[in-house]
């Protein structure tokens, strides 16, 4: 089972969210971004439907209303699934298309959604008392799990009580049966799969922990004590870092509950929980590669470096960037670019970056204009967001790193001067990337035959008139706060102005190639059909749109990064 798309409206603290365009064979999705950019929220949607569709623990629907619907309406949530799909609206499930029923996995609590919050990690053993049936069929119908993603997931101690339980039936059966004990063959099957999954996470740093014995309680209901050894010295499960109890817990509770891993999606918030960046990677690498079967699917949630290293180089792995989302207005997310700098900047502090990509070409553009840029793929070139214009402008002028600036109400003439004065600087020949995006002739690549091109150039037309009033007086403000201004002299700055009026004359052109470049159509035009529902990261990733970027980039250089300080 694996995801293809979710929706969320109304529900936590989004509106409308829409996560699509999810490969098909995406083993592994990453959600990114900062503390409260909603990450968990989608772990929170997976787990009330998975929870609705077991017919446990679920909250009352005054409670339900309280904890997940947004601002008093009815919570929706769509989940697209390689061959079926759900929705639940109003605390009810239903399927979303006409078609069979609810899938039974989802109706009768065999369902293939199984998730583990942050709060799961155990410091010391205790033991684990069940009230709602015996503990094998507490572990098959997941009763154990958490209500919500802020309660604490303690499946740890009901794990470590099962998996001694099923080491000594193991161990017990054979004798009663007449049969030899397999020792080795026990071992293999009981044993091994942990340790040699610690050792592969620990061992590139040191000694890996190595699990050696577990002791029974000494009374019903009490605590498994579980031993390690580290080198020649062993110690309880107790006394052990908190990044190897992290490691242990997760890998126990995929052994123990193997069974509910097959045909699954699984959801694990924040998996990378006290590890550094070496184990983070090698933990996500373990895990996906391991013990997730390959007809499963992983979510996990992270702001480790070692997590988006691992996802980058994955060709299995797509990498949602939940920063800078409007929670208010409809949101689609789609797989961010590979090998780009928007998701390690969540990990990475921006000055850094240029040490990390060392040997490529590295260049701050505005905003959030560097997914554009690398749905590209120019070679050995990554683009980084580097803040407004201002501070891009700053840093090439400074030769700290080259950038990329809107050209805005700016001049050809204008241009040609300022990346003269500032050879790291390069302006857009058009006013901002959209123009480049919506270029007519970049439209028609995209879409191909079928596009109308002349209809699409007179409707451009059509709204630069009826915005050309509205544009007009907005130019001398805008022009004037560009960084550019500050560094001319008296006279610049006089010849300034009257080329500011040249701005204002090519923009009340009707010719196209003529009012085009300063035509702002990151705001303007945005009603024109040419244009609906056409993701820009697919608009970017045109031969007319990389042919254009190779020209605007021709002769900026690598700049060596500084060393940071010791």
């Amino acid at each position: 089972m694996q995801v293809r798309a979710l929706r969320l409206q109304n529900f936590k603290r989004f509106t409308d969210l829409s996560l699509a365009d999810i490969p098909a064979d995406a083993k592994l999705v990453l959600l990114v971004g900062a503390n409260g950019s909603g990450k968990s929220s989608v772990f929170d949607a997976f787990e009330l439907v998975s929870r609705l569709g077991r017919g446990i623990g679920i909250l009352s629907d005054v409670e339900r209303r309280a904890y997940y619907a947004k601002g008093g309406a009815d919570e929706d949530i769509l989940l697209v699934f390689a061959d079926s799909s759900v929705r639940l609206e109003g605390g009810r499930l239903r399927t979303a298309a006409p078609g069979p029923s609810v899938p039974d996995e989802l109706r009768q609590g065999r369902q293939r959604l199984y998730g583990r919050s942050t709060l799961r990690v155990a410091a010391r053993m205790s033991g684990a008392r069940f009230n709602n049936g015996g503990l094998s069929e507490v572990i098959r119908r997941d009763i154990d799990s958490p209500a919500t993603f802020i309660d604490d997931d303690r499946r740890f101690f009901a794990d470590a009580t099962k998996y001694a339980a099923d080491f000594n039936h193991a161990l017990r059966q054979p004798v009663f049966e007449g049969k030899q004990v397999d020792i080795k063959s026990l071992s293999d099957q009981l044993i091994k799969p942990i340790n040699d999954a610690l050792q592969r996470v620990f061992g590139q740093v040191g000694p890996a922990p190595q699990m050696t014995n577990f002791r029974e309680p000494e009374e019903p209901g009490g605590p498994v004590s579980y031993y390690f050894r580290k080198g020649q010295h062993e110690f309880p499960y107790d006394v052990m870092s908190f990044g190897e109890k992290q490691v242990f817990a997760v890998l126990l509770n995929l052994f123990v509950r193997r069974d509910r891993l097959q045909d699954a999606v699984i959801y694990i918030d924040e998996l990378d929980l006290h590890l550094n960046t070496a184990l983070q990677h090698s933990l996500l690498e373990e895990i996906v590669e391991h013990w997730i079967p390959e007809n499963s699917q992983l979510w996990t949630a992270s702001h480790s470096l070692g997590f988006l290293r691992y996802a980058s180089q994955s060709p299995r792995a797509a990498i949602f960037d939940f920063d800078a989302l409007d929670f208010d207005q409809p949101q689609t997310l789609v797989p961010a670019p590979k090998d780009t700098s928007e998701v390690l900047e969540v990990a990475v502090p921006r000055e850094y970056l240029p040490q990390l990509f060392a040997g490529r070409r590295l260049i701050y553009c505005e905003g959030k204009d560097a997914a554009k840029f690398n749905s590209v793929g120019l070679v050995d070139t990554v683009f980084a967001s580097g803040g407004n214009k201002v501070q891009v402008f700053a840093s090439a002028r400074d030769g700290s790193m080259p950038g990329v600036v809107d050209r805005d109400y700016l001049t050809d003439t204008e241009i040609r001067d300022w990346e003269a004065r500032i050879p790291t600087l390069r302006i857009l020949r058009l006013y901002s990337i959209e123009n480049y995006l919506y270029h007519p002739d970049n439209l028609a690549e995209h879409f191909g035959d079928g596009f109308e091109r002349a209809r699409y150039i007179d409707d451009l037309v059509a709204a630069k008139r009826d915005a050309y009033e509205d544009l007009l007086y907005g130019i001398a403000r805008a022009r004037d706060s560009y960084p550019f201004v500050r560094y001319l002299t008296k006279e610049e700055r006089d010849a300034y102005g009257e080329t500011g009026r040249e701005v204002q004359r090519l923009l009340k052109s009707d010719d196209f190639s003529t009012f085009y470049p300063v035509f702002p159509m990151k705001e303007q035009a945005t009603q024109l059909r040419q244009r609906q529902h056409q993701h820009p990261g697919h608009l970017a990733r045109t031969q007319w749109f990389a042919k254009q970027m190779r020209t605007l980039l021709e002769g900026v250089p690598v700049i060596a990064p500084k060393r940071s300080p010791d």
